[in-house]
């Protein structure tokens, strides 16, 4: 780590964190940490787990622009650290807390268990065939950041494509990514489905973009392009959905040397937006909202098994 960066950390880390709690890093036995946008989707699942005998929970600084909860559980006669972090929405949010994270395990080695980061959210779907509820875990993540991009025009097919097709894909920091994946492929739970599986050849990736209303004056368009790409460039990735925090996740963990992975639910899917362009309404049904939550929860309790129990000997808790 160069002396700027630490000296700017340090700084971090002196006042126990500037948008989040440092205090429960800067404590043992932490197993990893559990990121998602949305502190709901975090609180109905740190509510799950206080159901369980072997977990105890509780909040941290509440003062904090962003909220979490620390999960104690016990694994069988140890007790071990996962904290659920709030990163709020969109790319700058992303990289304020992995940066604030990074101050708060500066003491941690860089094979420490500690530095592991799992980063669950939502996602847009971009294919026919992919319905609320599917899970992308993403090889890749293309920076499409910058709201002002989309903000001042409507931006033209070519600029899209070279952002998706002729840049560089970023990918998550070390080999988090693939355990995560296998251990999700192995579940047995029927809420868990994997988008892709079927075409491991193709590393699956993420288009990571700024906003949310504008690019959908142009959906009919990028679904066209994106399918052209899928269909006649057998050898490239897929891009499989469209979200807004993974790419600033992925290159700030980079460059901090953090092992991060992904597992994103689809909860708008093309049919969604295209009902929502023509209609005027997506008719996203209550039913698919309870199902995209389910998982989300679902996703959640899991990764904190799995950071806490450490994916050499990583067993699944009994649902």
């Amino acid at each position: 780590m160069i002396e700027p960066v630490r000296k700017v950390l340090d700084y971090v880390r002196s006042s126990y964190g500037k948008n989040i709690d440092l205090r429960p890093f800067l404590q043992p036995f932490l197993s990893g940490v559990v990121l998602h946008d949305d502190r709901e989707a975090l609180d109905r699942a740190q509510g799950k787990l206080k159901e369980r005998r072997d977990v105890w929970v509780y909040e941290t600084d509440a003062a904090k622009r962003f909220k979490g909860w620390v999960v104690n559980i016990k694994c069988d006669v140890d007790w071990k650290r996962v904290v659920l972090q709030e990163t709020g929405m969109g790319s700058m949010n992303a990289s304020i807390v992995v940066h604030e994270l990074a101050a708060g395990l500066m003491d941690k080695v860089e094979e420490d268990a500690a530095r592991h980061i799992i980063k669950i959210g939502t996602c847009g779907g971009l294919y026919l065939d992919q319905r609320a509820g599917s899970i992308l875990v993403p090889d890749y993540a293309l920076d499409d950041e910058g709201a002002t991009r989309w903000n001042k025009d409507t931006r033209s097919v070519e600029e899209v494509e070279g952002v998706l097709f002729h840049s560089e894909p970023i990918k998550p920091y070390g080999n988090l990514t693939s355990l995560w994946r296998e251990r999700l492929e192995n579940l047995r739970d029927p809420l868990i489905s994997i988008d892709g599986v079927k075409d491991t050849r193709r590393p699956a990736a993420v288009w990571t973009i700024d906003t949310f209303y504008p690019r959908r004056w142009i959906s009919d368009k990028i679904f066209e392009l994106i399918d052209n790409h899928k269909n006649n460039n057998s050898d490239s990735f897929i891009i499989r959905g469209i979200e807004n925090e993974c790419s600033s996740h992925f290159s700030a963990c980079q460059h901090l040397h953090l092992p991060i992975a992904a597992a994103v639910v689809v909860s708008w899917t093309r049919g969604h937006v295209a009902k929502l362009r023509n209609d005027g309404n997506p008719e996203r049904s209550e039913e698919e909202k309870k199902l995209v939550h389910a998982i989300e929860t679902r996703l959640i309790v899991e990764a904190v098994d799995y950071l806490a129990a450490g994916s050499d000997n990583y067993r699944p808790h009994p649902t």
